[in-house]
């Protein structure tokens, strides 16, 4: 039996660990982004290289974010969630949707920093992180 248990074990810790440090990325890059985040900026100019990169990144986290959380076996998700290390489903998704939200936010030209705050304040509570 120990055999067995050790084979799964790097089944569900490899992929815990990818969903982790990802919820770790999107933390320290929103925390970093905040001055890219919140600049106001005229209608008329396009986004800036910052404001594309930043929407870039926020664009591969959230497949990151939805891979990494799929990855996890389905028979290892109830324990992982009772432990606080797995956000649920409903949760993981709502993360994902903040994300693609903020990053649109981030090269619209009709940037609303109100409605920013109020889905970076939606994705911390969703995935548990501080944004």
């Amino acid at each position: 039996m120990p055999g067995l248990f050790s084979g799964l074990s790097q089944h569900v810790q490899k992929p815990l660990a990818e969903y982790r440090q990802t919820l770790i990325d999107i933390s320290q890059l929103l925390l970093r982004s905040v001055h890219v985040l919140f600049e106001k900026r005229d209608r008329n100019e396009q986004a800036s290289p910052a404001e594309r990169k930043l929407y870039d990144d926020l664009r591969i986290l959230h497949g990151r974010l939805v891979s990494s959380s799929d990855a996890i076996p389905r028979f290892a998700r109830p324990v992982l969630r009772m432990l606080g290390l797995l956000r649920s489903r409903k949760n993981n998704d709502e993360g994902a949707k903040m994300l693609i939200g903020i990053s649109n936010q981030v090269v619209s030209p009709y940037k609303d920093l109100s409605h920013l705050r109020v889905i970076t304040d939606k994705l911390g509570k969703a995935l548990g992180i501080t944004v």
